[in-house]
């Protein structure tokens, strides 16, 4: 819709990189080259993705509350 926002956030699940880039880096090491990939592939599978829609005249409404806050004070 012409009236809504959308956004979407992506994150990165921080407990399991650091293990997956380790573990990538001795299959590396070990030239196991593939075995790396499917890990790391594996290892980006994990991103969360998280879509928000926002009403935009709800939107307008916040920041003109917020406005008027502001005059108020």
């Amino acid at each position: 819709m012409k009236s809504e926002l959308k956004t979407k956030e992506y994150r990165l699940p921080i407990g399991t990189y650091p293990d997956a880039l380790k573990a990538a880096l001795v299959l590396t090491k070990e030239e196991k080259y593939q075995e790396a990939g499917i890990l790391l592939n594996a290892t980006l599978n994990t991103i969360v993705t998280e879509e928000k829609i926002v009403p935009l005249p709800i939107l307008r409404a916040e920041r003109m509350l917020e406005e008027v806050e502001t005059l108020v004070n």
